[in-house]
């Protein structure tokens, strides 16, 4: 990826699934996009979109340690098919009081490395009431969990 946008402000990238062309792997996004290292990229980007992506939970991890996501005002994983293996890798570093297993009303706090973060949408994928209700406790961060699927992206054909 070599742009040099240094206004963009929201960045959407809809991944599709490999059945019908969505042939990307986090690979595709780490040198730059999600590289832990801040590379400089889109430096005043408050939106970062990487939805209806196909087995999401491969991607959930690159996303939340990336030099970009520490900095963005809305991360939005939607339409996918994350599941519990994928909110387990984002909330290890999301929060710092995280135990790696879900404790049923606990209050989390939010990792200071994600001050600016407001909101995480995470609206239709496929998440278990555990970790939903792990993920709508953690302070000052609004997360959507709203219309949660079975095993499929929202837009595939």
């Amino acid at each position: 990826m070599e742009l040099e946008l240094p206004n963009l402000l929201r960045l959407e990238l809809w991944l599709g699934t490999d059945d019908y062309g969505g042939d990307w792997s986090e690979d595709d996004f780490t040198p730059t996009l999600l590289n832990e290292n801040e590379t400089g990229i889109f430096p005043n980007l408050e939106y970062l979109g990487l939805r209806n992506a196909d087995n999401t939970d491969r991607i959930c991890a690159a996303t939340i340690k990336s030099a970009v996501a520490r900095r963005v005002r809305i991360i939005d994983l939607s339409q996918g098919n994350i599941t519990d293996q994928g909110a387990l890798r984002l909330l290890q570093d999301l929060v710092t009081d995280f135990s790696g297993t879900h404790v049923k009303g606990k209050k989390y706090t939010k990792s200071k490395d994600f001050e600016h973060l407001e909101v995480l949408d995470l609206n239709h994928n496929n998440l278990s009431d555990d970790a939903v209700d792990t993920l709508l406790n953690i302070a000052d961060l609004y997360v959507d969990v709203n219309g949660r699927n079975e095993d499929y992206i929202a837009v595939s054909e």
